[in-house]
Parts: structure tokens; C-alpha cells; sequence
């Protein structure tokens, strides 16, 4: 039977046709709709941003260095006025605040949310200097241990994590619950000196300075303890929790880490010249497994600034 022309040339169009559909199926690029930012919410507080701007900068270059593996995200910042027992609980729960950088002295942060076991301060955050009134140096420059400095009366935050390093170690302690009211209770002489790491004292001093023009960084002491400053993700986030640690393995591979702390705090740790200061250990029994003590690259050496 003959098939009509017409009929022949439909088919081998319509066949035609297939193949180029096919063709074009395959070749084309699929479509991949965006991924959205991964969502990073922190607390920030103006009045604490003395101590905290380096932190913030620290985590965004570490999200930064993963963005091609993770893809995008976005920092949200939650500003409402917080104690710390208000602050660790937040970030617990995960909503409001899903990663936040705390010292390693809080047992409901340790076990509650995901350590992130590199310090992102180096260590530093356990080497102290004090405030004190400055008409009290010359009796500070009579202390040569432990044993003396028991003597005199520390102010602490009620809820700050190293409160039980210093009990352990007998250091009598008073406390207030507002990190901005040690300040003024120190110039009311309601303890003798105000404990702080040699990266918060100078910028404490330059930013308040003005308002309590008394106080002084004492200069011939340096207490130590191991007391490293990490991050903590919210457990409800273990992508965001395992892409913070894959940043900051990145940026102490490269060296940015390093070099992010030294362009905050390389003048003021020259300043505090702590190679002629007199060094007082303490020991600290709290300190949790998961932190990396024998791993000296991750660590501050008062002597990489003399």
C-alpha cells in the first residue's frame, strides 16, 4: 500500500521534532531556585560593643569563608537589654538567638548547645589585669602570689562563668548582676579591684574612662587561668554549627584569625607591657574535655607581643 507523501513528511517532522526536544531537555541547564541565607541572629549591645565588635567581625569572616560550600547567609542582630543568665538562656532555646560566644565556664551552655571548640579569643579571656582606683597601686605593687591578692576583694558578675574558679582558688568575691554596674561599685569602693581579660581592660578604660576618671588599669600584675572564649550554636542549628567550625579550621589555617586579633588588640597588649608584670596562676578544675589545651597554634603567648 503507498503511504501519501504528506503523510510520510508529517511523521519524520513530528520525529524530527522529538529529538530536538529531547536535545534541548538534556542540555539545558536545570533550574535551581536560590537557596535562602542561612539566618545567624546574635546579641549586640551598644553598651557592650567595647567588648563584643571583635566577636561579631570574627563570626562573619568565618561564615564568609564557607558561603561557597554553605551558600549565603544574613546577620540579625538582637539589641534588647539582657543579663547574662538572660542571654546564655535565649541562645539555649535557639529562636531569638541561635549562636552567641561565651567563656567556657557555663555548664548549661557546655551540655545545651553545640561547642565550637576552637577559642575564639585565643585564650586570651584567662589572662587578667585589674581596674582599680588609682590611689590604690601602691598597695597592689606589694603583691607577690595568691596569698596576698586573697587579701583584697574582687568584683564579678553574679552569673559569669569563672565565679567558681575564683571560689576554688579562695578569692573573695563580691557581685552585681548588671555588667555596666561593677563600674560605679567600684569607684563606690564596694570591692577592691574589678577583674578583667588584658583585652577588655584598655578599651574599657578608653570608653568609660570619662565617666569614672579614678579608675586605672593596675600595671604590675597579670593573674592567669585557662578560661578561652568560644562559640555556641543553638542545638536546633547543626548545619550553622558545623559551618562556624569549618570557617574558623579555615582562618586559623591562613592565618586571618591570628591576624584579626592582632589588628583589634596588638597596641593595647603592647601597652600593658605584661613581660614586666608579676604573673599569678590559678588553677581552674572546671575546664570542660572538648577544649583543646594541647593545641598550642590555637592559643595566645604573651610573649608573641613582647
Amino acid at each position: 500500500m503507498l503511504i501519501p507523501a504528506s503523510t510520510k513528511f508529517s511523521s519524520l517532522w513530528i520525529r524530527c521534532l522529538c529529538v530536538i526536544a529531547a536535545v534541548l531537555l538534556y542540555s539545558a541547564p536545570a533550574y535551581c531556585p536560590a537557596a535562602p541565607p542561612m539566618v545567624v541572629r546574635y546579641y549586640y549591645s551598644a553598651n557592650d560593643a567595647v567588648r563584643y565588635d571583635y566577636y561579631a567581625e570574627l563570626l562573619n569572616m568565618a561564615l564568609k569563608r564557607t558561603e561557597a560550600e554553605y551558600g549565603p547567609y544574613r546577620m540579625e542582630r538582637y539589641t534588647a537589654s539582657l543579663s547574662s543568665a538572660r542571654w546564655n538562656a535565649l541562645a539555649i532555646q535557639g529562636k531569638s538567638i541561635n549562636v552567641m560566644w561565651s567563656n567556657i565556664g557555663h555548664a548549661d551552655l557546655n551540655e545545651k548547645m553545640i561547642p565550637i571548640p576552637i577559642p575564639a579569643d585565643r585564650g586570651v579571656h584567662g589572662y587578667r589585669v585589674f581596674l582599680i582606683r588609682a590611689e590604690r597601686q601602691a598597695e597592689f605593687s606589694q603583691i607577690k602570689n595568691l596569698a596576698a591578692l586573697r587579701h583584697f576583694v574582687m568584683g564579678q558578675g553574679a552569673n559569669w562563668g569563672d565565679l567558681k574558679i575564683l571560689k576554688h582558688n579562695g578569692i573573695p568575691v563580691v557581685t552585681g548582676t548588671l555588667y555596666e554596674n561593677l563600674f560605679p561599685m567600684l569607684e563606690a569602693r564596694r570591692f577592691d579591684y574589678f577583674s578583667r581579660s588584658v583585652l577588655e581592660a584598655p578599651l574599657e578604660i578608653a570608653s568609660f574612662g570619662s565617666t569614672y576618671p579614678d579608675l586605672k588599669v593596675e600595671s604590675s600584675l597579670l593573674l592567669h587561668y585557662q578560661f578561652p572564649v568560644l562559640f555556641f550554636v543553638a542545638k536546633t542549628e547543626p548545619a550553622l554549627a558545623r559551618r562556624v567550625r569549618s570557617g574558623m579550621e579555615i582562618m586559623v589555617k591562613d592565618g586571618s584569625l591570628k591576624q584579626l586579633f592582632y589588628q583589634y588588640f596588638q597596641k593595647s597588649l603592647a601597652d600593658l607591657k605584661l613581660n614586666s608584670r608579676t604573673v599569678l596562676e590559678m588553677e581552674n578544675p572546671y575546664l570542660p574535655p572538648f577544649v583543646p589545651v594541647s593545641n598550642r597554634e590555637l592559643w595566645f603567648d604573651p610573649l608573641e607581643n613582647r
